[in-house]
């Protein structure tokens, strides 16, 4: 099971948190989201990977991070964390449209 800390929420990151002035963060992976943070890195979620199926440690960051951006988040974490952690990023992806209706699910599989 793992242990949450709460720490005062960065100034780049109140935008996307309700400008709440402090976060939960798993306790294990504090040290390498701080490190992130004064690097000026945007973080949207994380999670140490305890009771995730291979355990890795993992971290949401904003949308507009490129290959190259990736590259060097990697890196910035390998400074302090020589886990292989799991890089993710939720991107806006339209799904449907305000002016029709969506389809019906079962309609999906023909």
């Amino acid at each position: 099971m793992h242990e949450t800390i709460s720490v005062k929420c960065p100034e780049l990151l109140k935008p996307y948190r309700s400008n709440k002035e402090t976060i939960s963060i798993d306790f294990s992976i504090v040290v390498t989201m701080q490190h992130l943070w004064k690097r000026c890195i945007i973080t949207i979620g994380s999670c140490c990977g305890d009771g995730i199926l291979d355990g890795r440690p993992s971290v949401v960051i904003h949308e507009s991070y490129s290959n190259d951006d990736i590259d060097n988040i990697v890196k910035l974490i390998k400074e302090v964390d020589d886990r292989d952690w799991m890089i993710c990023q939720w991107r806006n992806v339209e799904v449907g449209r305000a002016d029709r209706p969506a389809r019906p699910f079962s309609t999906l599989d023909k």
